[in-house]
């Protein structure tokens, strides 16, 4: 802290740097240079690396192979220039370098692109083993690995300079004043505001499209409900029957202080007794809430205000996220009145539709038709609409988010004209990255959200380290599979997908980050840049559907886990935001983090988070 200090008044002053005087430094850097010299074999550790042993042998053994590729080609690239590389035994050391790039939307990506174009001036950026993203880093990260995949521009193709690494080559080397990838790059940084009026308008009604599609489902839901019970109460007695029974199940629950000690009193029958307890409970509230309907529907008839209802848990939700610091009963009470936003919607939705299955309507075709055969003739439709048609993939903004992040990093020298603009939007399987070996063997990170996993480790972390890479993707709690058995599962699978995933900071779901006051009007508002991917380890995801509503209702309720064929993954800032957690995994012994987060405050939550999980 004395160094840095002292650093810091030297570069204010303009004066040289003048080593402080600090009890026992020597015998400090003394042990700092032991343990640096100190050999580190590298690689995920069978039986520490948090995998199992045979996971962890087939990933270390594919990266390694990969990095053993990068490594030799540069020192051949050396060799030919007449140049040494940086150490003697460079290609063989056994410890791996890596470097880092935290989330922080386009912030981060712009400030880590200085950081690589000054490393690779300095002849260091070939030397790292691993590039590891998170979030928005994952935008440079994804630019420099996918220009470096292109398979049309080398020293032996054209006489322009080779992609690479190296000081003098390609997207990095200064041509006049700026390199042409950087600059359009540095273009298109505002990639959300490109685009025609056309394009923004096809966005925009999208967008609105899926906030319909959503709000449709909800209304199916409340739809279903009201006909199953219109179709009741015209099949079972009265309402006028019913209070007799609430009384009857009300009375037996006045007698459970008698009845539970007794059966308690016999061991055999003392699970007997939890379970006679739940029954009488639930029936209990079936009635009254059978009843409460009754009387809701009796006295309460349909009127266009009612639309205003949800406008309560709306604005407590909003007063909950744009807040700072209050009073805790009022926090407590917009905590209240927030979570009661679904079923809100959802019962003033049944009770609008049941209001209106009395009587007939007139449809030019058929003539006067009672409504209960048109809602049952609608919720056949939505079935076949909702359990079969509807895809959240698709109505969700995660396609469009993809395509202008895309056209803004995603880009290749032009094959009919290497030299001339850069093809944009260029789709790279990710099982086809850097088969060059021109670049580091990149990791994409992102977050699995599984709040209703059952795994004790996911027990108050609710999200697990989800990877994207060339080789292999998963995660420790659905397993590791191979990247192309992902790939033939999910046909949209390339870079540019882990791109977008990895950078999905919006979504009703974002790990220990969630906000479950908030989750219904994200996913009602189609604020969902989460994506739902085929699990290969599942034994029915090539059989099943798109996602559809019921895992809609996943991302609102919190209920996804890691059991069904879908998993929902989302923005690796949800989990951990530097990305040096899975280069810790692989035992790295040198690890360059550029930190782009936003930390007005200078807290470093990002380096504790870290130092925490």
């Amino acid at each position: 802290l004395r160094r840095m200090d002292a650093l810091l008044v030297a570069i204010r002053d303009g004066a040289p740097f003048a080593e402080p005087g600090i009890d026992g430094a020597m015998d400090h850097n003394k042990s700092i240079a032991e343990e640096m010299n100190a050999s580190l074999p590298w690689g995920i550790d069978e039986k520490f690396g948090g995998l199992p042993p045979r996971v962890a042998a087939g990933i270390n053994s594919a990266e390694r192979a990969a990095i053993a590729q990068r490594r030799t080609l540069y020192a051949a690239r050396l060799a030919a220039q007449g140049r040494t590389a940086p150490e003697q035994d460079w290609t063989e050391r056994p410890h791996a370098a890596a470097l880092a790039i935290s989330g922080g939307g386009i912030r981060s990506a712009t400030f880590a692109l200085g950081v690589l174009v000054a490393l690779a001036r300095r002849n260091l950026l070939f030397q790292f083993d691993y590039l590891s993203t998170v979030s928005g880093g994952g935008y440079i990260g994804a630019f420099m690995t996918t220009f470096l995949s292109s398979q049309f521009l080398s020293s032996e193709t054209t006489a322009g300079p080779p992609l690479g690494l190296l000081r003098d080559d390609l997207p990095f080397q200064r041509e006049d004043g700026e390199a042409a990838a950087l600059r359009h790059v540095r273009h298109h940084s505002k990639y959300l505001a490109t685009g025609s009026g056309v394009e923004r308008l096809q966005i925009a009604f999208a967008q609105v499209y899926g906030m319909v599609m959503n709000g449709l489902g909800v209304i199916y839901l409340a739809a279903i409900a009201a006909v199953v019970e219109y179709m009741l109460r015209l099949a079972l007695p009265p309402a006028a029957f019913w209070p007799t029974p609430v009384l009857i199940a009300g009375a037996a629950l006045l007698l459970t202080p008698f009845v539970l000690p007794l059966l308690w009193r016999r061991p055999a029958h003392r699970s007997m007794a939890d379970r006679l307890l739940l029954v009488l409970c639930l029936i209990l509230i079936v009635l009254l809430a059978w009843h409460g309907l009754g009387w809701l529907h009796h006295n309460l008839r349909w009127h266009p205000l009612y639309l205003l209802i949800p406008l309560a848990p709306l604005l407590a939700s909003a007063l909950l996220a744009l807040s700072g610091r209050m009073a805790a009963p009022l926090r407590i009470l917009l905590y209240i009145v927030s979570w009661v936003a679904l079923p809100l919607v959802v019962v003033g939705a049944e009770l609008i539709i049941y209001d209106q299955l009395d009587g007939n309507t007139v449809l030019p075709v058929l003539g006067a038709t009672s409504n209960i055969f048109i809602a049952g003739v609608l919720v056949a439709i939505g079935f076949w609409l909702f359990c079969d048609l509807f895809d959240i993939n698709f109505t969700a903004p995660h396609r469009h988010y993809k395509k202008k992040l895309a056209e803004a990093y995603l880009v290749q020298p032009d094959p009919a004209d290497p030299l001339g603009p850069l093809r944009q939007n260029v789709s790279v399987p990710l099982s086809s990255c850097n088969e060059a070996g021109r670049g580091p063997y990149h990791l994409i990170n992102c977050a699995l959200n599984v709040p209703a996993s059952k795994a004790s480790r996911m027990q108050g972390r609710l999200t697990d380290f989800f990877l994207f890479s060339r080789d292999f993707c998963g995660s420790p709690l659905t397993g590791h599979q191979p990247t192309d058995a992902w790939e033939r599962l999910n046909t949209d699978l390339d870079i540019g997908t882990a791109m977008a995933i990895s950078g999905a900071a919006a979504a009703p779901q974002m790990g220990t980050g969630t906000i479950k006051s908030l989750s219904f009007w994200l996913a009602l508002f189609n604020i969902r840049l989460g994506h739902w991917i085929r699990n290969p380890g599942h034994a029915r995801a090539a059989e099943v559907g798109p996602p559809g509503l019921s895992y809609l209702l996943q991302e609102v309720l919190g209920q996804a886990d890691e059991t069904r064929p879908f998993l929902n993954v989302s923005d690796g800032g949800h989990i951990e935001n530097l990305g040096v957690y899975e280069l810790l995994r692989r035992r790295c012994k040198y690890i360059v983090a550029i930190d782009g987060e936003q930390d007005a405050q200078m807290t470093f939550h990002g380096l504790t988070t870290l130092q925490r999980l």
